[in-house]
């Protein structure tokens, strides 16, 4: 028996189990303080899907790097909806875990229990080991590891730790495994197909729950979309992924019949959130997939129209002032909404653990939280300063040469003239995070999905330049 036949075996009791307990999950985050009708709406709906999927996978309809495609843009999806960023002060002084937190680290453990099976069944995996972008990630995992002999609360580091082996591991599986697509095409296909799992969630969501869709900013105190279910800083990032990836589709003409459908909603929603960080990181990296595909011109055409538009509609420019300032005063949006604040705090914190840091999430947040009380913020908004804070300077010296290995790795690939949109939009997505993380310290160490992409990235990398030489 082949080794595809044998992992579709192990797969169909595991996805029995892994199905059950997604769909119980599910349930359990859609119905909390929920109304009875809008539980069973979302009840038929998940174990529908858990269904169909499964009997896919009884029938032989998908293989194994199918599958792990799937676990990958469920990996990336999980790292927002379920993962929420708490109060580490309130886990410890409950008396037990509660129930979600039970089912999410629940859902991690099978996680990494499928990743675990697929290295045992193909232990040429474990080559990508070899890689100095993923000798990177290994060193901030074992930084964060060893952090918990030192954080205020080693539980809470080591399950934050848990979770970032389990997405380095998966990153390996679908980097390094077996199948019909290039190691490029299968980690850009299922990051694309999490970051659409994540905008749908929020829509089907967001219809049962209007009121978890909407979140007043507790720092201007203006109503935008996201929230509970996403927050709105990460819903403009999401969205901004999802059209910078329909774009580049667009210009290397793969684009589908749901291109433009997709790209109009998600354009919608990215504006609507009102995340300027978001918006500011998609225009960076567009302009980058218009530089590369020589569109210069067209990039140019296109926003001296929206700057003629802009002008020729009586009230729209002042409309579009006052949705992008949030009806900030000017001290505010000189203050970067209160994060120049938060900056000077966190530096503060810093140079008190200048070397290894506060400790890998909850004693940076335990700290951050107690000095820097007159905003609810439990990080520093600017991922270099918030890997400084968790780890360090060592920390940060490893994580930024994880970022730049693979920045250059895709640099010299497309500089060999291999031109695959794949590595146009692994380029754009890092992009997005980076500048986006500048504002919200999506990749400052925690395995939040902007961190779960780079470290996707970084072992694709490797991937992808091994298959070069061979």
């Amino acid at each position: 028996m082949s080794v595809e036949a044998r992992t579709h075996i192990r797969l169909t009791d595991w996805l029995i189990v892994a199905s059950c307990s997604i769909a119980v999950a599910g349930l359990i985050v859609v119905g909390e303080g929920q109304e009875i009708p809008k539980i069973w709406a979302a009840a038929i709906l998940t174990c529908g899907l858990v269904l169909a999927f499964w009997g896919a996978a009884r029938n032989r309809l998908l293989n194994a790097s199918q599958v792990d495609r799937w676990a990958w843009a469920v990996l990336l999806s999980h790292t927002v909806f379920t993962s929420r960023v708490r109060d580490p002060r309130d886990i410890l002084d409950s008396t037990a875990p509660t129930m979600d937190i039970m089912v999410e680290m629940a859902i991690w453990a099978l996680i990494f229990a499928y990743g675990t099976m697929r290295l045992l069944s193909g232990l040429s995996m474990l080559r990508g080991l070899r890689n100095i972008t993923a000798r990177s990630t290994l060193a901030f995992f074992a930084l964060a590891f060893l952090s918990a002999t030192y954080a205020a609360s080693p539980v809470i580091t080591l399950a934050w730790s848990f979770k970032l082996l389990t997405t380095i591991l998966m990153a390996l599986v679908l980097c390094y495994s077996e199948g019909p697509l290039r190691p490029e095409e299968r980690f850009v296909s299922a990051s694309f197909l999490g970051l659409l799992l994540m905008l749908g969630q929020f829509v089907l969501l967001g219809a049962l729950s209007p009121a978890a869709a909407w979140d007043r900013s507790d720092a201007t105190g203006i109503w935008r979309l996201g929230g509970f279910i996403l927050p709105a800083t990460q819903l403009s990032a999401v969205c901004g992924m999802i059209v910078i990836v329909l774009v580049i589709d667009t210009l290397s003409r793969k684009q589908s019949r749901f291109t433009l459908p997709l790209m109009g909603l998600a354009c919608l929603v990215m504006l609507t959130s009102l995340g300027r960080s978001g918006m500011i990181a998609t225009a960076l990296a567009m302009a980058f997939v218009f530089i590369h595909y020589r569109r210069t011109r067209l990039l140019m055409a296109s926003l001296v129209v929206l700057l003629l538009i802009i002008i020729a509609v009586p009230g729209l420019s002042g409309l579009s002032w006052e949705l992008l300032s949030r009806r900030q005063t000017a001290d505010q949006i000189g203050s970067l909404t209160g994060r120049v604040q938060l900056w000077e705090t966190a530096v503060d914190l810093i140079l008190e653990h200048p070397f290894l840091g506060w400790g890998y999430v909850s004693g940076s947040r335990i700290a951050f939280l107690t000095a820097f009380r007159w905003w609810p913020a439990i990080h520093t908004h600017n991922f270099v300063l918030e890997v400084l804070l968790t780890l360090g300077s060592v920390g940060a010296f490893v994580l930024l040469s994880m970022l730049g290995l693979t920045l250059a790795g895709l640099g010299r690939l497309l500089r060999a003239g291999i031109n695959d949109p794949s590595i146009v939009k692994m380029i754009a997505l890092l992009i997005i995070i980076v500048v986006d993380g500048m504002f919200t310290s999506g990749i400052g160490g925690a395995p939040r999905f902007e961190a779960v992409i780079l470290i996707g990235s970084a072992l694709c990398v490797g991937a992808v330049q091994e298959r070069a030489r061979a």
